[in-house]
């Protein structure tokens, strides 16, 4: 005889999954919260940080924290950042304090976030952080990332796409680098909303887990890992 059939029996056993799934929501919610706090002697540490690398507009500005807990859940050995200009989401994933984060981009600017070359400003400010908050697990590499993927031999646990907003861009970018990924890679897309009929639509298109955040222009989350994504999900839902 199967108990677990037994109306009184699958009762409890629902009952039990149930309280599992809170009980697992509130540890991740609490590692997460642990980490934060850990890591920053108080508020104004981390306020200090984002007041320096956001001395130019940015509209990565509200996934700062985002950046700090998704690099909590999938703890990365590798961070690449396709899309630097001032350099704000690259350092706010170097905040977290995992592994190796590398910043690519050409710093020739674009069509939408304007032509303009921010290398200089980019590696002043990292000089800062360096002496300042001790950060020195960035790499910066100058280039298109076609060609910079041409000689890359990294797997990567978390990529964020942030260059040319094109859809064809996108794709290209997706389609370059899903051969690094991991099973458990991690892919952030900025600016779904900003740009839903090109970010946005690739972001929907794409078959796999997926989270959305509707603030901060839109970031949506992807991977091939349900456990990543449902981590995220405990944590924000």
């Amino acid at each position: 005889m199967n108990f677990k059939n037994i109306p009184p029996f699958r009762y409890i056993l629902d009952i039990y999954r149930f309280f599992k799934q809170i009980q697992n929501k509130l540890a991740y919610i609490q590692q997460s919260l642990y980490f934060i706090e850990n890591n920053d002697a108080n508020a104004g540490r981390r306020f200090y940080y984002k007041q320096i690398i956001s001395e130019n507009h940015t509209a990565w500005y509200e996934n700062f924290e985002k950046a700090v807990i998704i690099s909590n859940i999938v703890k990365p050995k590798v961070v690449v950042d396709l899309g630097v200009d001032h350099g704000f989401s690259t350092f706010a994933f170097a905040y977290a304090g995992y592994g190796e984060v590398y910043g690519l981009d050409s710093f020739e600017g674009d069509i939408h976030a304007g032509h303009r070359d921010t290398y200089a400003h980019v590696i002043k400010t990292h000089e800062r952080l360096k002496t300042e908050f001790k950060i020195a697990n960035i790499s910066f590499i100058k280039g298109y990332f076609e060609d910079t993927a041409l000689s890359w031999d990294k797997k990567i646990d978390i990529l964020h796409i942030d260059g040319l907003h094109t859809y064809e861009a996108v794709k290209g970018d997706f389609e370059t680098w899903k051969k690094f990924f991991n099973e458990d890679t991690v892919v952030l897309f900025h600016d779904t909303i900003s740009f839903k009929d090109t970010v946005g639509k690739f972001f929907s298109e794409l078959e796999g887990y997926k989270y959305s955040f509707h603030d901060g222009c839109g970031l949506g989350v992807w991977s091939k890992s349900e456990n990543s994504i449902r981590q995220i999900r405990y944590i924000y839902n």
